[in-house]
């Protein structure tokens, strides 16, 4: 069952909560663009020296941050916390 919004905090500061979210789903977004767009990759050097390409990694965890932040968003707009 949806938690409602506690009454005894402002509209206000939900609607900044609210912006915020905004702000870090285009940042997300942002961010992964070029790395499902491969122009641009990741990796990391192992301890033997090769490298190891992180790309996909890093794309399924914006993908994830990107779901939670609108699950987050879905529910403020109905007036829910999660």
């Amino acid at each position: 069952m949806p938690t409602p919004l506690p009454a005894d905090i402002p509209l206000s500061f939900w609607d900044d909560y609210r912006k915020r979210i905004e702000a870090d789903i285009a940042e997300a977004r942002k961010e992964l663009a070029p790395l499902e767009s491969g122009e641009r990759r990741l990796g990391e050097r192992k301890s033997d020296g090769m490298w190891r390409d992180t790309t996909e990694e890093w794309i399924r965890h914006y993908r994830h941050v990107i779901r939670t932040f609108e699950v987050r968003l879905a529910a403020l707009k109905k007036g829910e916390l999660l």
